[in-house]
């Protein structure tokens, strides 16, 4: 915040001292609640007009967040401020009073109308800490004696929440827009999923949870798929008969709940469950495009009479977490189908090795790198003998013995170097920039030592070998052209024979 805490220096103005006391015959008695608590900060409010602050507002923590209990003068506000935000989440975290008497140089100024020159934010405590905030905005700088008021008024304020027992709680239903909201937030389907599971134990006080896939034709639930506190593994205890029967109890319905109030009757699910010291229980169906997909379960070891009021939220929670899940699966779906695209453009569909884009795409940037000595080597492998193998046994055994090879030139080849096939029977191993002239002969020497070895294809014998054209890029630019130097080198070699390398000159 900009300006100061509490002593920041300002020239006395009009104002003069209040009494900003709080009388509590003007606030309904009742003990804790939102009614009484609202109640005291709509008095606060009014006291701040009467004595010329026009805009003011009071805002209290709600899960981890600051929410706008009343104000004066404004026709929006912000609401559910995190700690941090703005002057008032500043003063939230810190727990200092603040001072801002120029706001149009303040950084982390929030303006909620025009004209604002100057804001006072003090906290609001309870119990010794930090719980909210008092806020004052002015469209002209504020006194000492301004400060002095909003102070005491804070400090007023506090004390009535100490007699009204603290800040309301969250309604259920807060609570479950606030878990939503953090669900929004998260893309990985499991760990939505336990997120989500820890909410409604913490919506119903139940004390274990679990979600249930349904099987492919959507008839019969599976065992667990994730399972969050000490009761929830018990529907795997259980036996996958329990989880499928706890399944069929919302197959029509959206949900299906035992308070445990009474003694009663059921299934043989319920008997099971009842016997492992389980007295309440939920059974959500997660619905998705009117499709059920799986089931929420919920037990408690003790009764639950308020589960009743509760089933409507918790239906809303299941929804949104079958939608979630649902989207989750698309998008990671979408990425592993781009992947794959991705995997195809740059990769030999047969071999699995690099492809030809791949390769001058690598070639291009191990060029273009920076480098205080050597440069990339290509070696162009081409087999011989090949045709004759292809002609004889046919494309089948062709193609496998073509797989075979890449896995030989794979187990050649460096972990640095890069494997591609770019035609037929013409492969590539590009060693990198560090390469030198003799490791890459080295290599070369290894390729034609493993292709001399007989393979055995779907049972057929045969034996090729090959020969290596070797070109370095020092003083190339153009990738192209390095591959077409050892494509040259790789016909020299044939031209002496067999199984053997040659060089590009230079």
């Amino acid at each position: 915040m900009h300006g100061g805490e509490e002593g920041t220096d300002v020239d006395d103005g009009e104002r003069c001292a209040v009494d900003v006391s709080l009388a509590p015959a003007s606030v309904p008695d009742g003990g804790p609640g939102s009614a009484p608590v609202r109640a005291a900060a709509e008095a606060l409010m009014d006291r701040c007009v009467d004595v010329g602050y026009e805009l003011p507002s009071l805002y209290l923590e709600q899960g981890e967040r600051l929410r706008c209990i009343a104000q004066r003068g404004y026709w929006h506000v912000y609401d559910g401020l995190p700690p941090g935000a703005g002057v008032l989440g500043s003063t939230y975290q810190s727990g200092r009073l603040q001072v801002v008497q120029d706001t149009a140089t303040h950084a982390h100024y929030i303006p909620a109308i025009p004209q604002v020159a100057a804001e006072i934010c003090a906290p609001l405590t309870f119990r010794g800490r930090t719980i909210g905030v008092l806020n004052v905005e002015s469209r002209s700088p504020f006194t000492e004696r301004d400060v002095e008021n909003v102070r005491r008024m804070a400090e007023t304020f506090s004390e009535r929440l100490e007699e009204l027992g603290g800040p309301p709680l969250e309604s259920s239903a807060q609570r479950l827009a606030r878990l939503i909201y953090e669900l929004a937030c998260v893309e990985d389907a499991r760990r939505l999923t336990e997120m989500a599971l820890e909410g409604a134990m913490h919506l119903t006080g139940l004390s274990g949870a679990a979600l249930l896939r349904d099987d492919d034709d959507g008839r019969r639930a599976l065992l667990s798929y994730v399972i969050r506190g000490p009761l929830g593994g018990l529907v795997d205890d259980a036996g996958p008969a329990v989880a499928a029967q706890l399944a069929d109890y919302v197959a029509e319905a959206t949900s299906s709940y035992a308070c445990g109030v009474g003694d009663g009757e059921g299934f043989e699910a319920v008997h099971a469950l009842r016997d492992r010291g389980v007295a309440s229980l939920v059974v959500l169906a997660l619905l998705t495009k009117g499709r059920r997909s799986g089931v929420v379960v919920l037990l408690g070891d003790r009764p639950a009479p308020e589960l009743a009021a509760l089933i409507p939220l918790l239906e809303m929670l299941a929804a949104t977490l079958a939608s979630m899940l649902d989207a989750a699966g698309t998008s990671a779906a979408l990425v592993r189908s781009q992947r794959e695209l991705a995997h195809q453009a740059m990769h030999d569909p047969l071999t699995g090795l690099a492809n030809r884009g791949r390769l001058l795409s690598v070639l291009r940037e191990e060029l273009a790198a920076p480098r205080e000595s050597g440069a990339p080597i290509a070696l162009f492998v081409d087999l011989d003998g090949f045709k004759a193998v292809n002609d004889q046994h046919g494309h089948r055994i062709g193609d496998e013995l073509l797989v075979a090879v890449a896995d030989r030139l794979r187990t050649a080849a460096r972990d640095t170097d890069l494997v591609a096939r770019i035609g037929g029977d013409e492969f590539v191993v590009l060693c990198p920039h560090l390469a030198t002239m003799e490791e890459a002969e080295t290599v070369a020497a290894r390729i034609l030592q493993r292709l001399s070895a007989p393979f055995s294809v779907l049972g057929t014998r045969t034996d090729i070998s090959g020969c290596i054209g070797i070109a370095s890029g020092a003083g190339v630019t153009n990738a192209e052209d390095l591959i077409a130097a050892a494509d040259r080198a790789m016909y020299q070699a044939k031209r002496t024979g067999t199984a053997t390398w040659a060089v590009a000159s230079t």
